[in-house]
């Protein structure tokens, strides 16, 4: 009697293991399956062949211009009392934004550099 329960229990932990691994491996296709459409939008982006903003599939994209000064006017200074104007000017630093969505509400957000005409203008 005992060596059937130690059986069954050994069995039930066994299938609830191989239950587990189904789902991760599942999740994990999925994951990788919007990292491959990620990649393709991403590249459809960047040469031009897919607009800012789009759908296609399961799949919906949106592009957003991101700008940020480097360093910063305060950067590495103590500012004993001196007023903004005096401080030189930093540069800035430009990228967009790729944020892709599933259908399952799932997202990724990828970084790519800004346009030519973007960092031009910086």
């Amino acid at each position: 009697m005992l060596a059937v329960m130690i059986l069954a229990a050994v069995g039930t932990a066994s299938l609830k293991l191989v239950i587990m691994a189904q789902k991760t491996l599942a999740e994990t296709s999925e994951r990788e399956g919007l990292l491959n459409e990620a990649e393709a939008v991403e590249a459809g982006v960047v040469v031009g062949e897919l607009g800012e903003s789009g759908t296609s599939g399961d799949i919906t994209w949106t592009t957003a211009a991101k700008e940020t000064e480097m360093f910063g006017r305060d950067f590495g200074k103590l500012r004993f009392g001196a007023s903004a104007d005096q401080a030189p000017d930093a540069g800035r630093l430009s990228w967009r934004e790729l944020t892709i969505r599933d259908k399952k509400g799932r997202e990724l957000t990828l970084y790519i550099a800004a346009k030519e005409e973007e960092n031009a203008g910086n």
